[in-house]
């Protein structure tokens, strides 16, 4: 299968993102992993992307400051820009809602939007990633590639490739990003610790490993998948940030025929939304209207709007009627 058409979309603040789309099914929405692009990872891994979008409309994207997207990233950047990237692309496809897949760096990205969007994110699937930025080995990520750039692409090359591959690779690596976007990434980075966003995320996360891979403990991802509510964790063989394919494409079935399932059951009596809910945890541990507006950004007329549909649908007359119902029903 051939690498699908380049297309662009601007982002709120700007930006020129690279994207493309590839087959048919629910929409999955998939940022190239750092130092790689979207075609080239048609090179690289054809079997996952084929079998992706064998499965998916499956949307590719480069993030801003990589691969075909706009260069130059402000030394003051945030990792909230990022999330601009998903909006725009959302947006711009007009998705209600849809599956995020990010790999490495590039999952604290998608926990954060994830959090920030519950009812746009059906399903969240995450690979080789970290609680917080600086799991990633910040001596040989950040350190080495100001000694000698050159170096650093070399020992990121998968190994058992050919002299000829292995040169091409590092080749590719170079077209992807620039060395001054990379050390303001892995700045960005750094400072970042998903720690308070994963309990919050309300929908069903699967955390994938590959068993051999070196840049990144395993311990990490299980962390990840301990502290997310509804969250399973798999490790797959492989060495690479991907894994196998015929693998990891298995258990992603499985998660989602699973989730499909818990679906076609019969909604809870209450149906209450998955930004609801959310609202309901935070109520339940006794925050109040304002401090759930500053923890969840948005207004306070909107939380309040979020506790009379709250009351409505559980039958609750005041917060403690509230509480004592999401303690009952397995919510708080």
């Amino acid at each position: 299968m051939d690498a699908p058409p380049v297309q662009y979309v601007k982002t709120s603040d700007g930006y020129n993102i690279a994207y493309a789309v590839s087959g048919q099914g629910p929409p999955l929405i998939f940022p190239s992993p750092n130092l790689h692009s979207l075609q080239q990872l048609w090179r690289f891994f054809p079997d996952w992307l084929e079998g992706l979008a064998s499965r998916f409309r499956l949307i590719q994207y480069d993030s801003r400051g990589e691969g075909m997207s706009t260069r130059g990233l402000p030394e003051a950047i945030e990792i909230d820009d990022f999330t601009k990237d998903v909006e725009a692309l959302a947006e711009r496809l007009r998705l209600d809602r849809f599956l995020l897949w990010a790999f490495g760096g590039k999952g604290l990205i998608a926990v954060r939007y994830a959090v920030r969007n519950p009812e746009k994110v059906d399903a969240l699937i995450l690979s080789t990633v970290a609680v917080s930025g600086r799991a990633w080995m910040p001596v040989f990520y950040s350190m080495l590639p100001n000694e000698n750039w050159e170096s650093f692409l070399r020992a990121i090359t998968p190994a058992g490739l050919t002299t000829e591959a292995a040169q091409e690779r590092v080749r590719e690596y170079h077209d992807a990003v620039h060395l001054d976007d990379w050390n303001t990434w892995m700045r960005c980075v750094s400072t970042v610790s998903i720690e308070p966003d994963l309990p919050r995320l309300s929908m069903p996360v699967l955390v994938l490993h590959p068993r051999h891979f070196r840049s990144l403990s395993a311990e990490e991802p299980m962390k990840v998948a301990a502290s997310a509510p509804n969250a399973r964790f798999a490790i797959i063989d492989g060495e690479h940030g991907y894994g196998d394919a015929r693998q990891g494409l298995a258990v992603v079935d499985g998660f989602l025929a699973e989730i499909a399932g818990q679906a076609t059951q019969p909604p809870a009596a209450h149906g209450l939304s998955s930004r609801e809910i959310e609202v309901l945890r935070l109520l339940a541990a006794g925050k109040s209207n304002h401090e759930i507006a500053d923890e969840l950004v948005i207004s306070t007329n909107t939380v309040n709007r979020h506790v009379s549909n709250i009351y409505a649908k559980t039958g609750a007359a005041n917060r403690a009627q509230a509480t004592a119902y999401s303690k009952d029903n397995g919510i708080a």
